[in-house]
């Protein structure tokens, strides 16, 4: 049952002051609620605004959108597009790995090899483990797979699109696997080291940079000559009239 309100000892004589719960129904609070609903979504409101503007970029020009929705519609497609190439990259790095690690070139040979791709191989393993142990938070095994894989990635790129960046990177990725080379080998195999290095880049780069030409040809330019011209004045002068001639017939007799 419902107490009645009970005054408040601490209000001023003959002003008491009812209880604020007193009057909050649950009857007034849900038809205050309703009435807030009916007003947001009245004609003219907030809310039917914002629905005609998006029914009339949907049905109209873009051109003529409002801004807000513009924002909205590019930031959905930024995060959308974010999404999609974060999965293809995933994909790709996995395709690539699995693909490097197809062709990890070997680090024992048997006993008949010749020894050339050791010559390149040790020097660079000794190099990135020399300069990735207690230093970086990468491993030398992570770097040297990292070496392998844009080697690869950059050949294959530059072969099949002939892209002059593809062809900067196999370009700067050999030009470090030289200095490697030459750091990670004795001084005494040095020289003999580094020329195997360059004679198996030179092999790859006849693939990798192939179409590539360095002839100078003539570049000639055909520049117009500065002539002055001259203006033309035509002056066109009225036919003067003949003398008068007498056409009487009796003058003639």
């Amino acid at each position: 049952m419902n107490q009645p309100s009970r005054p408040n000892p601490f209000a001023p004589f003959g002003q008491e002051q009812p209880d604020p719960k007193a009057g909050d129904a649950p009857g007034t609070l849900r038809a205050a609620a309703a009435q807030r609903a009916r007003k947001l979504t009245a004609p003219g409101s907030v809310l039917d605004r914002r629905r005609r503007e998006v029914l009339a970029a949907l049905n109209g020009d873009w051109d003529d959108a409002q801004p807000w929705i513009k924002a909205v519609v590019y930031l959905l497609a930024l995060t959308a597009g974010v999404l999609l190439l974060a999965a293809a990259g995933g994909i790709l790095l996995t395709a690539l790995t699995d693909l490097v690690n197809a062709v990890h070139l070997p680090t024992t040979l048997p006993a008949h090899s010749t020894g050339l791709v050791r010559t390149v191989t040790d020097p660079v393993h000794r190099y990135l483990a020399a300069r990735t142990a207690g230093v970086l938070p990468v491993t030398g095994t992570a770097a040297y797979t990292l070496w392998k894989a844009t080697g690869l990635a950059a050949a294959l790129i530059a072969f099949v699109t002939r892209g002059a960046t593809a062809r900067l990177a196999w370009t700067a990725w050999s030009c470090a696997a030289l200095a490697m080379v030459w750091a990670g080998t004795d001084p005494a195999g040095r020289p003999v080291a580094v020329g195997i290095t360059a004679a198996a880049i030179a092999f790859v780069s006849l693939f990798a940079l192939r179409g590539l030409s360095f002839s100078l040809r003539p570049v000639i330019y055909n520049m117009p000559r500065n002539e002055v011209a001259a203006p033309t004045i035509n002056v066109t002068i009225p036919a003067q009239p003949g003398p008068a001639q007498d056409t009487d017939p009796a003058r003639e007799q």
